[in-house]
């Protein structure tokens, strides 16, 4: 589950910064009349525009499979089996592997999405300041926290 929810993290990653992008160039310049609560709303709009609009996509039949830019092959080890099956003819087979592997992508975005919607409906301003202002993997922490807080409620319900 949890290499699942880094796919979809990096797919997240990769879908939510354009609308990001959207929402920053609505801001005012200067940004001086701006309230936390202003900003905090605006990242949460934007999280949920990447939401709806891309990672949803990626939910549909080939929404990796057929898309280039998330697209999951085969790793090295996989790649000589693959060569193999296609030298014997069986190629079909060997297309029919990655396909299942890109399917289970698809199943693990649907399962994960859940818990990045209550992730995003639950950001606050010092949740989003630690997001940009920190290390490299803060998003994936945070994403970690509401995972494990998820997990926990589903198991007292």
């Amino acid at each position: 589950m949890f290499k699942r929810l880094l796919v979809f993290v990096a797919v997240l990653n990769l879908t939510a910064c354009a609308e990001l992008q959207q929402v920053v160039d609505q801001l005012p310049q200067g940004g001086g009349g701006i309230s936390q609560l202003d900003i905090g709303n605006g990242l949460r709009q934007a999280l949920d525009l990447g939401i709806e609009k891309q990672v949803s996509k990626l939910t549909l039949k080939d929404g990796f499979y057929k898309n280039e830019l998330v697209k999951i092959l085969l790793p090295e080890e996989l790649k000589k089996v693959d060569k193999a099956l296609r030298n014997i003819g069986l190629g079909s087979l060997a297309d029919e592997g990655l396909k299942v592997l890109n399917r289970a992508a698809e199943d693990a975005v649907s399962q994960a999405t859940p818990i990045f919607i209550d992730a995003v409906k639950g950001i606050t301003f010092n949740d989003a300041k630690t997001i940009l202002l920190g290390n490299k993997d803060a998003a994936t922490q945070y994403l970690n926290g509401k995972q494990k807080l998820h997990f926990m409620q589903n198991l007292i319900l």
